[in-house]
């Protein structure tokens, strides 16, 4: 593969590590069309995986920002529903930057 290689060891029993985790999402013009339904169906992937003991944040740009909430949340049930909404009503808006 090109001459890269990556492998990844841990310890066994090593617990997982909490995170704080900040997603940051291209909604540009650019992403209109097939480029945005691919960024929305992984992040809805993602989020089913994010551990309970995590925090996390979206934002979503194009000539703005668009915060999904001004801090790091926990990975609670209710707050991943949350963000999948979020995540879903999305759009590609910008074409330029201010």
């Amino acid at each position: 593969m090109d001459g890269y290689f990556v492998h990844y060891l841990s310890p066994d029993g090593l617990k997982p590590t909490p995170m704080d985790i900040v997603f940051i999402l291209d909604r540009s013009g650019s992403m209109m069309g097939n480029k945005i339904k691919q960024l929305q169906e992984s992040m809805l992937k993602i989020l089913d995986e994010i551990d309970s003991q995590d925090r996390f944040l979206l934002l979503a740009f194009d000539n703005t920002l668009k915060y999904w909430r001004n801090e790091l949340a926990e990975a609670t049930p209710s707050n991943i529903a949350d963000a999948k909404q979020f995540i879903t009503s999305i759009g590609a808006d910008g074409s330029e930057w201010i």
